[in-house]
C-alpha cells in the first residue's frame, strides 16, 4: 500500500479513488499509510484519496460509488446497507439486492456519485437488456461511465455519459502481472481533470461540464 500511494505521488497523481469490492476496509488503510508518508516526506505531491466502493448489483453488474474526500469510510458501510448487500465485504462475486438505477439514486440521495465501472467488459453495463440500459440512460442518475478500452468511448458518450478511464490497479507495475501489456497498475490509465483544488465538487463539476 505504501509502495503504491508513493508511486502515485512520484508521477504527480494527484487525486485517487479507493473502491475495493463490497468493503470499506482499504480507505482508512490508504488514508493511515499516506499520512505516513507525508510524515516521512513533506516534499513529495500531495494527494487527495476519495472514499469509494465497487459495487456488485443485480445481475453481477459493477458500479463504483464515489463520496467528497472529506467523507468518512463509514459513508461505504451506508451504502452496502442501503444496496441490500448481504454478501461477504470483498468478494465481487456476492450480489447486492437492488438493480444498477436504483443504486445510483441511492448513492446520489447520500451525496455521491455512481459511475457504471469497465462498461465494456465482463460485469459491464453494456450487458444490460437493451431496454434496462436506455432506462438507466435516460434516468439522469448517472453521469459518466468507466471504459477499459479507449476505442470504447462512444459508448458512453452516446449514452450522455462522460467517458472515464481509470486504473482499476490489481499489481504495483505492470512488470510483475501475468501479461504485462495488458495489466494495469497506479498511473498506467487515468483521466485528466484540470484544477486548482481537487476535490468532490470540482470532480462533479468536470463531469458534468460545468464551470466553477
Amino acid at each position: 500500500l505504501h509502495l503504491s500511494l508513493r508511486r502515485q505521488r512520484q508521477m504527480c497523481i494527484r487525486d485517487s479513488v479507493v473502491t475495493d469490492h463490497n468493503s470499506h476496509e482499504g480507505i482508512d488503510a490508504a488514508r493511515a499509510a499516506l499520512r505516513t508518508l507525508q510524515d516521512a516526506d513533506p516534499d513529495l505531491p500531495p494527494l487527495v484519496i476519495f472514499p469509494g466502493v465497487e459495487l456488485t448489483l443485480a445481475g453481477g453488474f459493477h458500479a463504483l460509488a464515489v463520496f467528497e474526500h472529506t467523507c468518512d469510510a463509514s459513508i461505504v458501510i451506508r451504502v452496502l446497507a442501503r444496496c441490500k448487500f448481504d454478501g461477504t465485504p470483498g468478494r465481487s462475486d456476492e450480489v447486492a439486492d437492488m438493480t444498477v438505477n436504483a443504486a445510483a439514486e441511492v448513492v446520489r440521495d447520500l451525496g455521491g456519485m455512481l459511475i457504471p465501472a469497465h462498461i465494456d467488459q465482463r460485469a459491464g453495463v453494456l450487458g444490460l437488456d437493451p431496454r434496462e440500459l436506455d432506462t438507466l440512460a435516460a434516468s439522469g442518475h448517472v453521469i459518466a461511465a468507466e471504459v477499459a478500452d479507449d476505442g470504447k468511448v462512444g459508448e458512453a458518450s452516446k449514452r450522455g455519459w462522460v467517458p472515464l478511464l481509470g486504473s482499476d490497479a490489481h499489481h504495483l507495475t505492470t512488470d510483475g502481472a501475468p501479461d504485462p501489456a495488458a495489466a494495469k497498475a497506479p498511473g498506467t490509465h487515468l483521466t485528466m481533470v484540470k484544477a486548482e483544488t481537487v476535490s468532490y465538487t470540482h470532480l462533479r463539476a468536470h463531469e458534468t461540464g460545468r464551470n466553477l
